[in-house]
């Protein structure tokens, strides 16, 4: 016993600064977590003590373990301490016992204040702290546990802590299997709070006990062979060692992804669905009024398309569409839900409006859907035009091809794409050049290529270059990337109209300048929309957006619309789907301010519309990317 109080003293002399440091950190940290649950509603004080456990909890414990065991045996200073008349358990006991004993200290004062604050809006029985105590001890005993015993691992510990990590994500996504509710976090989860009767017994004796069985390996890891195995495991890996494990690593990341990109979830279900479904497309529609035979048409359609297109193309795989009514949307307005854990593509319409047409819905229908069946690497640029083109180019191949009119408003949008200048860094530059004229107009230039290939090399090397460059047989993981940039857009167009691509790049927007001067009657009564912005502080922090709009000729269109979102630091590609829009009447003056009011240093990116009846799509400023200052 004297010895292990001089080994205490000797680990509060070494250490000492460390728990003291740690105090002031827990303290303020806790108090930040405190105030955090105030503010946010958390429903309980005590929810504190809970988020303190899963943050702050783990980072002390890590820290701990790595100050009384890694650092030892790295420095080899334990060699001094086993020459002491004292075994080896009970040195490695005392350090586990000291650590275990400051990391109970922290989180009983935690526990205690929130037991204190809440006391003052609920009561605290003492069966509740009871529970309350237990559950976060036995948590704290397991995890630290598990930390004491990986930092015995020495040099190892990092690639297991990663290994861990994978295994848990793996696990999370492809089974029922929920860590929030089994194992460790299972003691401390949202129900914490709130439990005031029943002990969790089942996750209390299956955490104490694997804790226990950590706390084996741990004392097993420090006597083994007199202690040389904890000793060589501290000592740096070597140059074969690295190697080694980072191609361990490296192999386990791609079998992971690889495994994980074959297993499909479970298919989306709706029910009471009217479907319509055969050649591989299955299509469901939510049954929303007592008109079945509208809804069964309108399926039909829709599978009818869908399987003309996937024959066309020769895609295999088009995922189960499901269409959901949403009333609340406008009639050009459709939303992409997102689906976590189902298959399948969910869309939200309001089908059921007057307003509302299906030949516009169906090119950003076919857009979504092989965006999807080809695993979107149709969207990635430089041929990401071929997809938007193509949506478009199958809607207008019900016309005569080699004619090209005035009355086409897909003709018609492409010279005035035209109008707006064009060239083939345009092309390859697709997402900026669709921000700068707008999407309706990209597509309809991207889709007048399409069409000019088709009148010069004919349909079926049109269909050739379109099935390649379209195709959903890539593989699902990162080998797609490699097949994209062994097979680029150049090479496809190479083998299917056995031409170069960047010199017909350059004949196909020669060809839109003849169309412009061809339409310039009618181009002419397409306003040309430009707009400036200006910050008005409201106050330090808050800020207005006033937008000021110009057009020429003047759009005789009663409303002009200002269109915006907020947008993150870096600048990435963002759907024209979820932005905002607010229209301003033309008799309020050509400028309007933004409802929304935006934080100092925050990202905005906004454009100015109007309608053109001529081309049957609004017409824009251009996306404006700026900060808000």
């Amino acid at each position: 016993m004297r010895m292990i109080r001089t080994l205490l003293l000797k680990e509060l002399s070494q250490h000492g600064w460390l728990f003291l440091a740690l105090l002031p950190f827990c303290t303020f940290g806790f108090l930040m977590t405190l105030a955090v649950g105030q503010m946010s509603e958390a429903g309980s004080p005590l929810e504190a003590a809970r988020l303190f456990g899963t943050s702050l909890l783990l980072l002390v414990e890590v820290v701990l373990c790595n100050r009384l065991v890694v650092q030892e045996f790295t420095g080899k200073t334990q060699l001094f301490l086993e020459g002491l008349p004292i075994s080896r358990v009970g040195l490695i006991a005392t350090k586990y016992g000291l650590g275990l004993a400051v990391v109970l200290l922290m989180l009983a004062f935690c526990l205690g204040s929130s037991l204190i604050v809440a006391s003052r809006e609920e009561i605290i029985s003492r069966r509740f702290v009871a529970i309350l105590s237990v559950r976060l001890g036995v948590f704290a005993y397991c995890t630290y546990a598990f930390f004491f015993m990986m930092g015995l691992l020495g040099r190892y510990r990092i690639v297991l802590y990663l290994l861990a990590i994978m295994i848990v994500t793996v696990v999370s996504r492809t089974t029922n299997f929920d860590f929030e509710l089994h194992g460790p976090l299972g003691l401390i989860n949202s129900q914490f709070a709130f439990e005031r009767n029943v002990f969790p017994t089942t996750t209390l004796l299956i955490c104490g006990a694997v804790g226990m069985v950590f706390t084996i390996i741990a004392l097993v890891m420090a006597v083994l062979r007199e202690g040389t195995v904890a000793s060589m495991l501290a000592e740096r890996m070597s140059q074969r060692e690295k190697l080694f494990v980072s191609a361990v690593m490296l192999g386990t990341i791609f079998t992971i992804t690889t495994v994980q990109s074959k297993q499909t979830p479970d298919p989306y279900t709706i029910l009471g669905a009217i479907s319509s479904s055969g050649k591989g497309v299955s299509v469901y529609v939510e049954r929303v009024t007592d008109d079945e035979q509208q809804i069964q048409e309108f399926a039909d359609r829709v599978h009818r398309e869908l399987v003309e297109v996937s024959e066309y193309l020769q895609i295999d795989g088009i995922p189960p569409l499901f269409i959901v009514h949403r009333s609340d949307l406008d009639a050009d307005r459709y939303e992409l839900a997102d689906l976590e854990n189902a298959s399948g593509i969910l869309v939200r319409v309001n089908f059921l409006s007057s307003e509302w047409s299906l030949e516009d819905f169906l090119p950003w229908l076919l857009d979504v859907c092989l965006s999807e069946a080809t695993q979107f690497n149709a969207i990635r640029e430089p041929q990401c035009w071929v997809l938007e083109g193509f949506v478009q180019y199958w809607n207008r191949r019900k016309t005569d091809p080699a004619v090209w009119s005035d009355t086409n408003k897909w003709d018609l949008r492409a010279a005035y794409g035209a109008s707006l200048g064009i060239s083939t860094d345009d092309i390859t530059n697709w997402y900026s050049y669709r921000e700068r004229v707008g999407a309706p107009i990209a597509s309809a230039v991207a889709c007048a290529g399409l069409v000019r290939a088709e009148q010069q090399y004919g349909a079926e090397s049109l269909r050739r270059f379109l099935c390649e460059v379209l195709r959903s047989d890539l593989p699902r993981d990162s080998r797609a990337l490699f097949t994209q940039w062994r097979r680029p857009v150049d090479v496809a167009w190479q083998d299917a109209f056995a031409s170069d691509y960047q010199p017909q790049l350059a004949k196909w927007i020669d060809d839109l300048g003849v169309f412009e001067d061809q339409f310039a009657a009618s181009i002419a009564e397409v306003p040309r929309v430009q707009a400036t912005s200006e910050m008005n502080a409201l106050s330090r922090t808050s800020y207005e957006v006033i937008v000021t709009a110009q057009m020429s000729p003047t759009s005789p269109e009663k409303t002009w619309t200002i269109q915006y979102e907020s947008i993150d630091v870096v600048d990435l590609w963002t759907s024209d789907d979820q932005v905002t829009a607010q229209v301003i009447e033309r008799t309020a003056g050509t400028s309007g301010t933004i409802k929304e009011r935006f934080p100092f240093g925050s990202r905005l990116r906004w454009t100015v519309s109007v309608h053109s009846p001529i081309l049957d799509c609004d017409v824009i400023s251009g996306w404006n990317r700026q900060e808000v200052k």
